[in-house]
């Protein structure tokens, strides 16, 4: 049973390692895309959770306190209101984060 085990986790980190060198050498994946837009979504969690942790909520919470409600209500309008917002920054951000991760003279060197 050990060794089924053992060969299966040698094959997955062969394969692993196989896709990595296939997508470095021969551009399997468009990398600067993927990694902008990964660096799209990272930088846009980061900015609604500060803004929502430090600044929202307690506004949130006060204003549904002073009407008499629950505070968990205007949370929640708060959270629809960012998750619909999203998608607009992120049409804003995407193409400046884009733009700082090509290369400096935005063609792709060829192979020696």
């Amino acid at each position: 049973m050990f060794l089924f085990l053992l060969i299966s986790e040698v094959a997955s980190l062969i394969f692993g390692m196989g896709l990595v060198a296939a997508i470095l050498k021969d551009d399997l994946i468009p990398i600067n895309r993927t990694a902008a837009a990964s660096a799209t979504y990272a930088v846009l969690v980061v900015f609604f959770a500060l803004i929502f942790e430090f600044i929202l909520e307690p506004i949130v919470a006060a204003g549904s306190e002073s009407l008499g409600a629950d505070p968990n209500v205007g949370q929640t309008i708060l959270i629809v209101g960012i998750a619909l917002a999203a998608p607009r920054v992120k049409s804003f951000v995407a193409p400046v984060i884009e733009r700082l991760l090509q290369e400096p003279n935005g063609s792709k060197q060829a192979d020696v």
